[in-house]
């Protein structure tokens, strides 16, 4: 060892207001290892955070973004509020949320919901009903057939294309010269696109039925369809808000990718592009916000499940790694915090708990101010 090393711990915070800093402290201080410090700062004032217990995940979304759009009257700008979550898949309800409601977002440590493969290949069977000239769509709906790859879509695409007008795409698509398997999958597609061609049902009952079509698909292809599933249903309860198909897939046209998950934050936050910052707890170290939210903020969460064993054993490594990434979220807020939690989220995913994260259990509640959420829901035409 070094018997004549001195430890110096660097104590005063100069980003976030004190009370912010002493839920941090809280924090670190449930740590099984480490230095012990505590945070403070010379800054005066400061709000003390919220805890804000929402019922579940479209309350949690509605919530955030109500007070998102209240910051933004009273002179916020968008890109000095964060949104932050452990896992890229936890923003979800809300990116569906704040792409109802116009407000303009980048997000940062995963993908965007609607550049999720599930999101777009269910969406392309209505695109096709839709716009029959989409070809992009059409290839990608005739892709999801059994037996078709690339080369053979755009093939059937091609003949398509060469006899245009010759009836509704369901009776072309029929009319394709094809065998075995293939001929039966595209028949199916066939089948989904006439019955959507009516125009009988609802936008979210329209997608229902394309969700029930590609789920047998979507099973084959991917070990974590259960998650994906939930995305799809969050999708169709968004859906419920329009009157037409045509109405609903305008607003949920996908955005070109300006700026990805591999773009430097940072790089964007100086360029003043006045969207909403949503980003993982991992992407978020270094970075600052006037105002943040942490969300999801429940066991399962954060901790991550896989933080457990099978016997609700908690390896005192992963835990403490689990805290310092939650350390770093709430530290990223200069002046307002809020912690929202969805209560029922928990035991509907199935993780056997249904509580705040064991990580806010540790911090006094003298520290957090308790709010409830309660917002109502709104229609888009």
């Amino acid at each position: 060892g070094f018997p004549r090393a001195r430890l110096i711990t660097l104590q005063q915070n100069y980003r976030s207001a004190q009370p912010v800093l002493d839920v941090a402290n809280a924090l670190m201080a449930q740590m099984s290892r480490s230095f012990r410090k505590q945070l403070f700062t010379r800054r005066k004032g400061g709000q003390k955070p919220l805890l804000v217990e929402a019922g579940d995940e479209k309350e949690q979304a509605r919530y955030v973004a109500k007070e998102v759009e209240g910051l933004r009257k009273t002179g916020v700008r968008l890109a000095d509020i964060g949104v932050l979550f452990r896992a890229s898949s936890h923003a979800f309800v809300l990116e569906l949320e704040l792409q109802s409601r116009g407000i303009p977002y980048v997000k940062y440590g995963g993908f965007k919901f609607f550049e999720t493969a599930h999101i777009k290949d269910v969406l392309c069977y209505l695109r096709v009903v839709a716009n029959p000239a989409d070809d992009l769509s059409l290839v990608r709906a005739l892709m999801l057939c059994e037996g078709v790859g690339r080369a053979g879509a755009r093939k059937m695409q091609q003949s398509l294309q060469r006899s245009p007008g010759h009836g509704s795409i369901g009776d072309r698509l029929r009319g394709l010269e094809l065998g075995g398997r293939k001929k039966e999958s595209v028949n199916a597609l066939a089948d989904l696109v006439q019955a959507l061609e009516s125009g009988a049902n609802a936008p979210a009952a329209s997608l229902r039925q394309a969700v029930d079509f590609y789920l047998p698909n979507m099973k084959q292809r991917y070990d974590d369809w259960p998650r994906r599933e939930r995305d799809l249903q969050q999708l169709v309860a968004l859906c419920e808000r329009y009157r037409s198909v045509e109405s609903m897939l305008t607003e949920l046209t996908l955005e070109p990718p300006t700026s990805s998950s591999r773009d430097s934050l940072a790089a964007v936050q100086r360029m003043n592009a006045d969207s909403l910052v949503l980003s993982t707890m991992h992407s978020a170290k270094g970075l600052e916000w006037r105002s943040v939210f942490v969300i999801q903020a429940i066991d399962g969460c954060i901790p991550m499940v896989n933080t457990f064993t099978e016997f609700d054993e908690v390896d005192p490594e992963k835990l403490d790694e689990e805290l310092r990434l939650f350390y770093v979220a709430v530290t990223r807020a200069c002046d307002e915090l809020q912690i929202v939690f969805p209560r029922d989220t928990a035991r509907k995913y199935g993780y056997g708990w249904a509580e705040v994260s064991r990580f806010i259990d540790g911090v006094p509640e003298s520290l957090l101010l308790p709010r409830k959420a309660a917002v109502e829901s709104h229609n888009r035409g």
